[in-house]
């Protein structure tokens, strides 16, 4: 079953190491997205317990460590709806992409199902080309065992941040280990990541990480680009974290100050890997014909 301990050892660990085989002796800046945030962190204390310590930051963007609050999702979420997910999942073997995307849109139920409904059968209109809604149409089968495992450890019991730590692959996961420059990113209309609760992260760190909100949900929020600047950002006081009143507004992506931060933690300039140079030979050209694929 490719539970949390795949996808950290031979997932993210397997990029890692690749990394460090075309780069060796260099520290890797570390991103998770959402659930893929849950993975880098894990992965980041897996490392600790081992005394290995290449990561030269940590930015989580939208991820939920502390799982108290984790907003309209959790309400879904018993012993006795895992239990009812539990057969049909393992029989298939995934999640379904649809049943994903549907949870989803019914969490913001106007934006993405009545208002569109309204728009195309009631009025008549036709909606105008949104390409985040076709971005949001490429989705992704995920794997049945490890949606249990979000929802038995992380939903029902907040696994990361009890006394009760969890183990991956005989390594403790204390979060509280990691030490390396730690980013934070919400968005202040995500209702799958609710950003009050993202921020809750920041007491888990032993160093202040850099704690930033920005306008938007839980797509449209992160994909920002400076080109755009659709949406402002803040930089959250850490003794109020709450309180935007005392929060530092910027205008703009959130891409700058997040581009400042890396090269703030980053170690010195080094020449990027020439593609292939027998480690690993060049397939094809970008962007490779899996893209192209229907």
């Amino acid at each position: 079953p490719y539970d949390t301990t795949h996808y950290v050892l031979d997932g993210a660990l397997a990029a890692l190491d690749q990394i460090d085989r075309m780069l060796p002796s260099v520290k890797t800046q570390i991103m998770g997205y959402c659930a893929g945030g849950v993975i880098a962190s894990i992965m980041t204390a897996w490392l600790k317990a081992r005394g290995d310590d290449r990561i030269a930051s940590l930015s989580l963007i939208t991820t939920l460590l502390d799982y108290d609050e984790p907003g309209p999702l959790g309400r879904f979420v018993s012993n006795e709806s895992i239990e009812s997910l539990r057969k049909p999942l393992t029989d298939v073997g995934y999640l379904p992409a649809e049943i994903m995307l549907r949870t989803f849109a019914s969490l913001r139920p106007h934006d993405l199902l009545i208002g569109r409904i309204l728009t195309a059968y009631v009025l008549g209109e036709r909606s105008k080309p949104f390409p985040l809604i076709h971005w949001l149409g490429d989705g992704t089968r995920t794997p049945a065992s490890l949606v249990l495992w979000f929802l038995e450890n992380l939903y029902l019991n907040n696994a990361l941040v009890s006394d009760q730590k969890i183990e991956i692959a005989g390594q403790t996961i204390d979060l509280s280990t990691i030490d390396c420059p730690v980013f934070l990113f919400g968005a202040e209309r995500d209702d799958i990541s609710p950003w009050k609760s993202v921020m809750t992260s920041a007491q888990v760190f032993p160093n202040p990480p850099v704690c930033i909100l920005g306008e938007g949900g839980h797509n449209s929020g992160v994909i920002s680009p400076p080109t755009k600047n659709r949406h402002n950002h803040y930089i959250l006081d850490l003794k109020s974290m709450t309180d935007l009143s005392v929060a530092e507004k910027r205008e703009g992506s959130w891409w700058t100050t997040w581009n400042q931060f890396l090269e703030e933690t980053a170690g010195s300039w080094t020449d990027p890997p020439r593609p292939g140079g027998g480690l690993r030979p060049v397939i094809e050209g970008a962007p490779g014909r899996y893209v192209k694929q229907s």
